[in-house]
Protein backbone atom coordinates (compact mmCIF):
# COMPACT_ATOMS: atom_id res chain seq x y z
CA UNK A 1 0.00 0.00 0.00
CA UNK A 2 1.50 3.34 -1.04
CA UNK A 3 1.55 6.71 0.63
CA UNK A 4 -1.80 8.47 -0.02
CA UNK A 5 -0.65 11.95 1.05
CA UNK A 6 -0.94 14.68 -1.53
CA UNK A 7 1.32 17.13 0.33
CA UNK A 8 4.95 16.57 1.28
CA UNK A 9 5.58 16.36 5.03
CA UNK A 10 8.51 18.27 6.49
CA UNK A 11 10.32 16.98 9.60
CA UNK A 12 9.61 19.12 12.66
CA UNK A 13 10.55 18.65 16.30
CA UNK A 14 8.34 20.44 18.79
CA UNK A 15 6.32 19.72 21.93
CA UNK A 16 2.65 20.73 21.79
CA UNK A 17 -0.34 20.60 24.12
CA UNK A 18 -3.24 18.86 22.40
CA UNK A 19 -6.82 19.61 23.49
CA UNK A 20 -10.11 18.40 22.12
CA UNK A 21 -12.83 15.79 22.34
CA UNK A 22 -13.01 12.18 21.33
CA UNK A 23 -15.96 10.93 19.23
CA UNK A 24 -17.91 10.08 22.41
CA UNK A 25 -17.57 13.67 23.64
CA UNK A 26 -14.99 13.01 26.37
CA UNK A 27 -12.47 15.82 26.94
CA UNK A 28 -8.95 15.17 25.75
CA UNK A 29 -5.80 16.88 27.07
CA UNK A 30 -2.43 15.36 26.22
CA UNK A 31 1.17 16.44 25.65
CA UNK A 32 2.53 15.41 22.25
CA UNK A 33 5.75 15.50 20.26
CA UNK A 34 5.19 16.93 16.80
CA UNK A 35 7.47 15.12 14.33
CA UNK A 36 6.30 16.27 10.91
CA UNK A 37 3.93 18.77 9.30
CA UNK A 38 2.51 19.61 5.88
CA UNK A 39 -0.08 22.02 4.54
CA UNK A 40 -2.75 19.36 5.12
CA UNK A 41 -1.77 17.59 8.33
CA UNK A 42 0.79 16.52 10.89
CA UNK A 43 2.24 13.55 12.71
CA UNK A 44 2.46 13.44 16.51
CA UNK A 45 3.71 11.01 19.15
CA UNK A 46 1.52 10.72 22.26
CA UNK A 47 1.76 8.54 25.38
CA UNK A 48 -1.74 7.04 25.15
CA UNK A 49 -4.00 6.12 22.24
CA UNK A 50 -6.36 8.71 20.75
CA UNK A 51 -9.53 7.59 18.99
CA UNK A 52 -9.76 8.02 15.25
CA UNK A 53 -12.16 10.87 14.34
CA UNK A 54 -11.36 12.80 17.54
CA UNK A 55 -11.21 16.55 16.95
CA UNK A 56 -8.06 18.11 18.40
CA UNK A 57 -6.50 21.58 18.67
CA UNK A 58 -2.86 22.56 19.09
CA UNK A 59 -0.56 25.42 18.18
CA UNK A 60 1.83 24.88 15.27
CA UNK A 61 4.18 27.60 13.98
CA UNK A 62 2.36 30.21 16.06
CA UNK A 63 -1.05 29.32 14.65
CA UNK A 64 -3.85 27.44 16.44
CA UNK A 65 -4.78 24.43 14.34
CA UNK A 66 -7.89 22.25 14.46
CA UNK A 67 -7.54 18.74 13.09
CA UNK A 68 -9.22 15.35 12.90
CA UNK A 69 -7.33 12.23 13.97
CA UNK A 70 -7.04 9.97 10.90
CA UNK A 71 -5.03 7.11 12.41
CA UNK A 72 -3.44 5.97 15.66
CA UNK A 73 -0.73 3.29 15.72
CA UNK A 74 1.44 1.86 18.47
CA UNK A 75 5.03 3.11 18.23
CA UNK A 76 8.16 2.41 20.29
CA UNK A 77 7.78 5.81 22.05
CA UNK A 78 4.01 5.51 22.64
CA UNK A 79 1.40 6.06 19.92
CA UNK A 80 1.81 7.76 16.57
CA UNK A 81 -1.23 9.73 15.42
CA UNK A 82 -1.77 11.33 12.06
CA UNK A 83 -4.07 14.34 11.93
CA UNK A 84 -5.69 16.15 9.02
CA UNK A 85 -6.13 19.89 9.42
CA UNK A 86 -9.64 21.32 9.09
CA UNK A 87 -8.10 24.14 7.04
CA UNK A 88 -4.83 24.11 5.12
CA UNK A 89 -1.73 26.10 6.02
CA UNK A 90 -1.31 29.15 3.83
Amino acid sequence: MGDRRFARRVPKVDMVDVHGQDPAGADLEIRARLFDVSISGAGLIVERPVRVASLVRFTCDGRERTASVRHCKRAPEGFMIGVEFEDTLT
